[in-house]
């Protein structure tokens, strides 16, 4: 996993620990995960619902939390991202973040052509035209650069589905697909 703490992008250590799903979690989907620092000391609590999806609620300090969904298309290579790919920012933490709404297009081999529009406490932006670079690893997890620069890490879901996490002190996932998601 990644963060984005306050403008840093930071990579987590790996991490093994263990899931239990009580009584009631066999009728509500909930399981609690023990083990995983980067949650707390205290775990996070993972709802699954509709077949390999799930929502996760952390209970550390910085209030962790998000959607999990599985991956599918590995291993990943560049060219895991590919063609036009329309997308915005989902589930902001905070009425500060601003909001995009973009269309990327990545040339399989590294590069992306994005072009976005921006809603936030200076008002509404763009739309204005970014040339990126990325490198993906086998996992499907890319670094992506603009001019030599962090813009955010892009994790591959699948052939249709993009995740980034842009880098800033103002963050907020962004869901990119082409068709139908993952």
């Amino acid at each position: 996993s990644d963060t984005n703490d306050a403008g840093t992008l930071t990579q987590q250590a790996p991490a093994s620990g263990t899931y239990a799903i009580d009584s009631t979690g066999n009728k509500t989907g909930r399981v609690t995960l023990s083990g995983f620092p980067q949650f707390g000391t205290n775990g996070a609590v993972l709802y699954l619902y509709t077949g390999n999806y799930g929502y996760l609620v952390g209970t550390d300090p910085k209030v962790t939390s998000g959607t999990m969904q599985q991956q599918s298309g590995s291993p990943f290579t560049n060219a895991s991202v590919n063609g036009s790919l329309v997308g915005a920012t989902i589930s902001p933490a905070v009425s500060a973040v601003t909001n995009s709404v973009a269309e990327l297009y990545a040339d399989g081999a590294g590069n992306i052509t994005l072009t976005q529009s921006t809603s936030g406490p200076n008002g509404v932006g763009g739309p204005t035209s970014l040339t990126l670079t990325y490198q993906v690893d086998s996992t499907g997890r890319a670094v992506v650069t603009q001019s030599g620069n962090a813009f955010g890490i892009l994790y591959v879901v699948g052939p249709n589905e993009v995740v980034l996490l842009p880098a800033g002190n103002a963050p907020a996932l962004s869901v990119f697909t082409s068709g139908q998601p993952e």
